[in-house]
């Protein structure tokens, strides 16, 4: 399905674009606030995973489970923790080709280290003070990188070192059962270390950072993987491409993006490409939702978008047709900067509805909402009881009808109508052969048809709409071709 949005209208009159807010449906108290939350389906089942701060240094953090049996059913797992030192700060599953993955690291500090006795093979961890780590880590790796920045003002481990601690980039672990925490490292380096080339963490900079002044100021820097990652697989180009914060300067934070043929080896870092683009020097954007759900084209994301020294934040609804150009749909939800935080990863699906989480701050629950399947945003008439029109561009379809998911109000109808690539209507496909769409209808996958037959010619076509009252949400178009 293609969802329905502005850039693949050509044509419109009457018509307005809307998005589909998230509706409200339940409150759970969990008394507890999420720290990067993120739900993930392993066998039909679906689990949300949290990070549990521990008082002290960050390598004594751990993941905790909950198991979801129902939407609104969540248990906690007492017999389940993954501790993953650095890579528990943002670790996050992944699922691609029927293989588990997990992705997390950071660059941590010497002081928050508590050293595993890898000499020894034991499971001791043995805590060291600032000259102790720095006489360990010498065993490793002779040089290191010393960053000036006064909040930082510590060393950091060489990116072309192996680190237990997983404190020195991003790694990648093969999962072979997520039940029992049975995985491998992917390989003994990080698949992306905090000097990847493009990078925009001017904040973490060698000198004291400064406010933001130009793109310039805000390059190169230390990348420190200080918050979610997401990844996405572009089955056109064959491609994986990761998001991850980009610390632009102070209190300015962005997305930036690589890709990867394999998962291991990945490109330099380019800022995120949004349509419309914002002011870089007072977007603050802390983390980033992006997924894809089985069946529907376009990829979907999910950005909390805040100006600098203002309170309000705001969740913004995105879809991409390549994983590099997002275009803004809309806001679904408006809240207190930072009082709210999405559960990441992709909805669930129930009866025909997709179901999010976002932990509410204020109160420690865990506040559940939907969206209608397929639902994300819509078409609309904007006068009530006057004809709407709307042209799509040239679209291709593998299969041999078309469905469309609609709703129609009273006195509402939607007719349609099949045009070549040259703007013919095709014989036998008019509005006047159109089997019509009556008022009061609510349909997800609704099968058109003329006269007696609902199969349609194999070719581009330009489908064309006319109607009264309606809200058409998305069609099953294979590919939308922009340009001819």
């Amino acid at each position: 399905m293609e969802l329905i949005y502005k850039n693949i209208i050509e044509k419109y009159e009457n018509i307005d674009f809307k998005v589909c807010e998230l509706n409200y449906f339940k409150n759970l108290d969990i008394n507890k606030n999420l720290e990067y939350p993120f739900i993930f389906n392993n066998n039909n089942k679906n689990y949300l995973y949290n990070r549990v701060d521990i008082n002290g240094p960050i390598i004594r953090d751990y993941i905790e489970r909950y198991i979801i049996n129902d939407i609104d059913d969540i248990k906690e797992d007492l017999k389940y923790s993954i501790k993953l030192y650095g890579a528990t700060h943002n670790f996050r599953f992944f699922n691609f080709n029927n293989k588990i993955y997990g992705i997390g690291g950071n660059l941590m500090k010497y002081e928050d280290y508590y050293i595993y006795d890898t000499l020894n093979q034991s499971n001791n961890f043995i805590e060291y003070n600032r000259r102790d780590c720095l006489k360990f880590f010498k065993n490793h790796a002779t040089n290191k990188f010393k960053c000036n920045k006064a909040s930082l003002n510590y060393y950091v481990s060489k990116p072309n070192i192996y680190c237990p601690f997983h404190g020195n980039g991003l790694y990648l672990f093969n999962f072979n059962n997520i039940d029992n925490n049975d995985f491998i490292v992917s390989k003994k380096l990080p698949i992306i270390n905090g000097f990847n080339e493009g990078r925009h963490d001017g904040f973490y900079e060698t000198e004291y950072p400064e406010p933001f002044v130009n793109m310039e100021k805000s390059k190169n820097g230390i990348s420190v993987f200080d918050s979610s990652t997401s990844v996405l697989y572009n089955k056109d180009d064959k491609k994986y491409y990761l998001y991850q914060r980009a610390n632009m300067a102070s209190g300015i934070r962005n997305v930036q993006y690589c890709t990867s043929y394999n998962l291991t080896d990945w490109s330099n870092f380019e800022l995120l490409k949004l349509n419309p683009e914002k002011n870089y020097s007072t977007t603050n954007i802390y983390y980033n939702n992006m997924f894809s759900i089985n069946g529907v084209n376009n990829y979907i994301g999910y950005l909390p978008y805040n100006v600098v020294d203002e309170d309000n934040e705001i969740l913004e609804l995105y879809y991409s047709n390549d994983c590099i150009l997002w275009n803004l749909i809309g806001v679904i939800h408006t809240h207190i900067y930072h009082k709210y935080w999405m559960v990441l990863g992709n909805p669930i699906l129930k009866e025909n509805k997709y179901y999010f989480y976002m932990s509410n701050y204020k109160n420690s629950s865990l506040e559940i909402y939907f969206i209608e399947k397929n639902r994300f945003s819509c078409v609309s008439t904007i006068n009530k009881d006057e004809i709407s029109y709307l042209s799509f561009k040239l679209m291709r379809f593998i299969d041999n009808c078309i469905k469309i998911n609609f709703k129609t109000f009273e006195n509402g109808y939607i007719k349609i109508q099949l045009k070549n690539k040259n703007d013919f209507v095709i014989d036998g496909y008019s509005f006047n052969d159109f089997n019509l769409i009556c008022e009061n209808m609510n349909e997800f996958e609704y099968e058109v048809s003329w006269k007696d037959k609902s199969d349609i010619p194999k070719e581009d076509l330009h489908v064309e709409i006319e109607g009264m009252n309606f809200n058409i949400y998305s069609i099953n178009c294979n590919k939308v071709i922009y340009e001819q």
